[in-house]
């Protein structure tokens, strides 16, 4: 098995798409820096730096992909796609019913996420700021996808400021195997299925039960 970095990995995967389709390219701000080797193997024609205009470049990876491009277009942090939010609430994901199908949006868009359990870095000075902007900016709750890992002391911050939902998919996930793989190791030899699921339900159960008391949801929701 190849192990590679993250960042690497990026470049491995748009480059092969790259290579397999000449409509592939990318924009976005540094992104002749960031994809450095893609510059060097494919050009500045299909890899290309833009200014600090998310909105408009955004916007120019529509039409792109409209007129019969493949863009992926790159925004250097998440808190600035509430700039050129349009560009997809408006634009990508409606064209195509507007035009009655006569128009696609093969449109690929990345932002980079801030790793809210790096212990070097306070959550405050990252995931939380990006959640007090796009309430702001939109006026709408924020989801979080992927608060597995995450502190009690970083739930309650994000929540306080705004994250309306967190998605605990992950945790579930991990309690449903867990639970089968106990049930497994402490009773070898009986595979009853019902047996099984029954002890996966309640590990899955009681997770829930848990996430629900630590966003201080207990009373609100079902249990």
């Amino acid at each position: 098995m190849t192990v590679m970095r993250y960042g690497q990995a990026v470049d491995y995967a748009l480059g092969e798409a790259m290579a397999a389709d000449d409509r592939v390219l990318t924009w976005g701000e540094d992104v002749e820096l960031v994809h450095r080797d893609l510059l060097a193997r494919f050009g500045p024609d299909r890899v290309r730096d833009t200014p600090i205009s998310e909105a408009a470049f955004l916007y120019a990876g529509v039409g792109a992909a409209m007129s019969g491009l493949r863009p992926v277009v790159e925004i250097m942090m998440v808190d600035f796609l509430t700039v050129a939010w349009s560009a997809l609430v408006n634009g990508a994901s409606k064209f195509r019913d507007f035009s009655g199908g006569r128009w696609q949006v093969p449109l690929v868009n990345r932002e980079a996420v801030r790793r809210a359990t790096d212990p070097r870095i306070p959550v405050l000075a990252k995931l939380s700021p990006d959640v007090t902007d796009i309430v702001e900016a939109t006026g709408k709750p924020v989801a979080l996808h992927g608060g597995t890992g995450m502190t009690p002391e970083q739930f309650a911050d994000l929540i306080g400021r705004g994250c309306a939902k967190v998605n605990i998919s992950t945790a579930l996930k991990i309690a449903y195997m867990k639970s089968g793989y106990d049930f497994m190791t402490e009773h070898p030899g009986d595979y009853d299925p019902p047996k099984i699921f029954t002890a996966q339900r309640a590990a899955v159960m009681e997770m829930a039960r848990y996430h629900i008391r630590l966003f201080g949801s207990e009373g609100k929701a079902w249990t």
